[in-house]
This record gives structure tokens, sequence and C-alpha cells, in this order.
């Protein structure tokens, strides 16, 4: 249970009295992060599963908190990731629909200058975690509890890190990570965050990240609490039992809904309704039914129990931190921005009317211009950007050809790989049979049967490269132009030695089409129409 925060003067005042006491309890595991000073508690009340790239920030009362870092790739300041989220289940389309967002952390790496990251809390925050920071009595830590810290509200998740940002800012103040010099701060992580993580960010392929879930290759009992005997059975579990997903992160989906910063926005297709309403919970809960366990869950809770005329308390309901940097941290800063910005393309509606060709825009207002010269100089400025738009054109149209192309040839393969498949399963076959009869066979059957592991693996490795490559195609691209571009490469192919490639680059086309339309991935369906054998579902 969430125990009520203080009011924030209150918290300060105890906290900045209870420092952690000193003396760090050292790591028996070898591949544990270096604790920093004042961490009492055993390792396994706040860090069952340690990782040597965790982040360890210390608690009041001797506790800890653990961080993983998220990374999200972009070189620039401006230059967030887009990425795809909500799912494609009918039942859940007014608010989970698939749409469109963007990401981006606000650390840099110096050594990596592509990419940025953001940190978020490892596990769900525990009921020990909390009691540390409700500014009494310091509490004894005991397994028990390592259960999230459920009941809470959105007010009460911001003010614990608003509160514990405070402490950190007194007590441990050269442990927080730094953006341009200036420390990082403790706060929900945004709805888009959440969600980037939950699904496993840059550590999976595009097509596991629009999957309904990470990847669970052990089932998703071992990655999820969900309602029934083979999981949570209806009742709350400790943190960090179950396995990580591929972030490190523990808990996202199932065991404790999770707040997020966001207030809740419906759906309207493609894109979030402009009315912001009461709360958002994401990943689900110990009570939620495994075929609704799902990345996309979102969920709206109210702040206030109108029954109660109270604050909701909702005892499947918890929450985690995020670490995160301001986005102006100084004037240099602001400089570097304003010439990335400025540096950007830009549109702009005149009267109420969007002008989506710049080239029409300019030749709008040179003909309203008196002045002869000026005129020309913008319609030669204006011939310019024509041409430079074409050549962009040109630039995305190789590239879409070149997608294709790869699909084809990946289709091929998994025609190919499929073939090889079937003759190795004859070969067994085969050879079993002539045992039967007595024959002595050797080790053939053993051999041919580690053949078709390793075969069966590259298969699947090729599937799920084709799966990639279909989702990032119609992520990328709108479909009409993927369309126009695939008829092109046809006649391309047609007069060259590489016209075996057509039937597949037409699958290919198809099978991003039906994605754009349906956002469901069916990669197991694909690989049998490429091959022929098509089941019905």
């Amino acid at each position: 249970m969430f125990p009520p925060l203080r009011p924030l003067i209150a918290i300060a005042a105890a906290l900045l009295v209870q420092a952690a006491p000193a003396g760090a309890a050292p790591s028996k595991q070898s591949a544990a992060p270096q604790l920093p000073k004042g961490v009492t508690w055993e390792e396994k009340f706040y860090n069952p599963k340690p990782d040597k790239d965790d982040l360890v920030l210390p608690m009041p009362c001797g506790g800890a908190m653990v961080f993983r870092r998220v990374v999200v790739p972009g070189a620039g300041l401006l230059d967030d990731r887009r990425v795809v989220l909500g799912g494609d289940d009918e039942r859940f389309d007014i608010a989970e629909r698939t749409r469109q967002e963007y990401v981006m952390g606000g650390f840099s790496v110096p050594k990596k200058p592509e990419e940025r990251h953001f940190w978020l809390a490892k596990y769900e925050v525990s009921q020990l975690q909390s009691a540390a920071m409700a500014g009494g009595e310091c509490p004894s830590p005991s397994m028990r509890q390592r259960l999230p810290a459920v009941g809470a509200g959105w007010f009460d998740a911001v003010r614990f890190g608003h509160a514990y940002t405070g402490w950190l800012m007194q007590n441990a103040f050269d442990l927080l990570p730094r953006e341009d010099g200036q420390p990082g701060f403790l706060r929900l992580p945004t709805e888009v965050e959440w969600e980037y993580a939950a699904r496993g960010g840059v550590a999976v392929g595009e097509a596991d990240f629009q999957s309904k879930t990470f990847p669970t290759p052990d089932g998703l009992h071992a990655h999820a609490w969900y309602q029934g005997t083979e999981s949570a059975n209806g009742k709350l579990q400790l943190t960090g039992l179950l396995s990580a997903n591929p972030l490190g992160l523990y808990d996202m989906l199932g065991n404790a809904e999770e707040i997020v910063l966001d207030p809740f926005r419906i759906n309207k297709l493609n894109r979030l309704h402009g009315q912001a309403g009461a709360f958002v919970t994401k990943g689900g809960h110990y009570l939620t039914n495994k075929d609704e366990i799902r990345s996309s869950y979102r969920r709206e809770y109210a702040h206030f129990d109108m029954t109660k005329r109270a604050a909701s308390q909702v005892e499947t309901i918890g929450f985690r931190l995020a670490l995160a940097a301001p986005v102006i941290t100084d004037r240099n800063r602001l400089a570097t921005l304003r010439k990335e910005w400025l540096a950007l393309p830009s549109s702009r509606a005149i009267g109420g009317e969007a002008i989506k060709d710049p080239v029409e825009n300019l030749d709008r207002i040179a003909q309203g211009l008196g002045d002869l010269d000026l005129r020309h100089r913008l319609q030669a400025v204006g011939n310019d950007l024509k041409g430079t738009i074409a050549a962009r054109n040109e630039q995305q149209d190789r590239a879409i050809r070149a997608a294709v192309r790869l699909g084809a040839f990946l289709g091929e393969k998994i025609e190919d790989d499929s073939r090889r498949l079937a003759g190795i399963r004859k070969a067994i076959e085969g050879v079993s049979n002539i045992a039967k009869q007595g024959a002595d066979v050797g080790d053939r059957e053993e051999r041919f049967r580690k053949s078709l592991e390793a075969s069966q693996a590259i298969l699947n490795d090729t599937i799920n490269y084709y799966a990639d490559t279909v989702t990032s195609t119609a992520t990328d691209y709108d479909g009409g132009i993927v369309e126009a571009q695939r008829k092109t490469l046809t006649a391309e192919l047609g007069n060259g030695k590489l016209a075996s490639l057509i039937p597949y680059a037409d699958i290919f086309a198809r099978h991003v089409l039906n994605f754009q339309r349906s956002r469901k991935q069916t990669p197991g369906v694909w690989a049998a129409e490429i091959s022929g054998e098509r089941k019905s579902q």
C-alpha cells in the first residue's frame, strides 16, 4: 500500500536531517554495479537481479533505487526518433489504435554523438522505498516490502519524484547524471518514454518493437504477472521475480499497472484527441487476463473517487520513475537549439490554407510583387528549390526500390531455406526407415538432425529480418509510392539477370500494403505465402 506523503515542506525538512548512514554494503555478485556510499540495505531488497551497467542511487534510511539506460539514436539536439505506438486490437481502438509519436533522451554520451538516452527505474517503486521516502521512522527492510507500492495516485507519484530529487540534491548531488553540467531530476516517464522502453527500444527489431509484447521466448508467464493459476493467481507479486524485458527492465507488463506523466486522451484514428482528461496507467496488472497483456495497454483513472469524495486509491496501480534532464541547460544550448531549429524545413498556412508545395508558395508571393527584379529573383529561388525537391524525391524513390529489392531477396532466401529444410526432413525420414529395417546407418541421422536445427535457426533469422523490412518500409513510406516503385523495380529486374526476384517483389509489396492497412504482423503467414504453402487461419 502506498503511504500518504506529507506536504512537501515537511518531507524536505525530515529528509534533510535524515541523511543516509555511511558505509556501503559490498555486492556479493560479480556482475553487480558498484554501490554508492550510504547504501546499507541488502541488495536483495532493492536490486534482486543486479547488472554491471545499472545506475544505483541512494535513498533515505540506507536505501537505494536502480535505473537502466534507455538509448534513443539521434545525433542532433532536434534529431528525435519516430516510433509507432498503440496496437491493432479493435476492442481497444478508442484508446490504443496505432499512431506515430516521437521520443528522445535528454542525456548525451561524449564518445557516442550519434545517440542520446534517458534513465528508467529497473523495478516498480516498492513498499520499502515508499516507506523510506515518507519522512517518518526508517522501516526495517523485509522481503514482503519488496511488493510494489500500490494504491498510488498521479499526485502521489509526482510528489514522490519531487521529494526524492530534493533528497538527492542535498545528499548525493555528485551521483546524479549530468547534461552540460546540469544534474538530472526524477519524474514520471512520459507515455512515449514508457512504451518505447516497454517494447524494448533499440534492443529489438522493428517487427518485434511493433508486436503485441516484446519477445518472450520462454512464454509470457516468464516475464509478466497476470490473472491465472499459472501466473499471479490473483495476488500482487514481489518486484523482480521474473525475467526482464530486452532492456533489463522488470515487471513492465503485469503485476502493478504504472502511472505515466501525461493526461489521458482518446485516440482519434491515428492521433490523440485534443481533450486532456485524468491520468494514464500502462502495462496491465496482476488481475489482467493473459490475452489482454500488451505493451500498448493504456487506461484512464480519475484523480478522485466520487463515492468516497477522496483521492483515488486503486490496489492495482503503482509507478516507476524516470531520470531526465532539462531541455535548455544553458545559453549555449539555447543557441545550438536555435541554430538547428532555423535549419529545419518549414511550412506555413496563408489565409487558413496550408501550402504543401513550397515552390507554389514562392510563386504566389512572386506574382504578388510589383518589383520585377525581386520577382525574378524569387522565381529563380523557386526553380532551385524545385530542383532540390526533385533530387530528394529521386533519392526517396531509390531508397524504396532498394527496400523492395531487399524484401524480394529475403523472400527468395526464405523459399530456398524452406526447400532445404524439407530436403533434410526427407533425408531424416529415409535414414530412419532404413534403420528400422535393421541396416547400419551410423551417425547419419544425428548429423542430419543437427543440420536441420542449424538450418531452422537460419530460416527463423531470415523470416525475422523479412518482417523487420516489411514493418520499417510500411512505416517510412506511403503505400502508393511503394507500389509505384515496385512497378519501376519490376521493369528494372525484367531487363536484367534478376527476373526471378519479380514474384518475390510483388509479394513483399503486398505484405507492406497489408500491414499498413491492418497493422498486424504475421511473419509465419508471410513466410508460408512466399513458399507457396499458405495455411488457412
